[in-house]
């Protein structure tokens, strides 16, 4: 995973999604658990970009694993990241 991280450091957007489903859904050779702070890291860094991807990704997130009562998950926080999808779409298209 470093050399992902270093090639993220260059703005290598596909690296940054592929570091980030390796965060959130590690191989189960690893053994490790999902690390959802640093996936919410790359993705929060891309949305400051305004990267489209990035910014439904943690609508999904927030709002579609919210039901699980999961406390890092909040559906306030997917409905902001929605909004924001909302206008950058609504000005893309005008």
């Amino acid at each position: 995973m470093e050399g992902l991280q270093t090639i993220i450091d260059n703005g290598d957007k596909k690296a940054s999604y592929k570091l980030d489903h390796l965060y959130l859904y590690p191989p189960y050779s690893l053994n490790k658990k999902p690390e959802d702070k640093k996936s919410l890291a790359i993705y929060e860094d891309l949305t400051k970009k305004n990267d489209l991807k990035a910014i439904q990704e943690l609508v999904t997130y927030h709002l579609y694993y919210s039901c699980n009562k999961n406390p890092k998950r909040d559906q306030k926080t997917g409905f902001s990241y929605m909004k924001k999808l909302y206008k950058i779409r609504n000005s893309q298209m005008n």
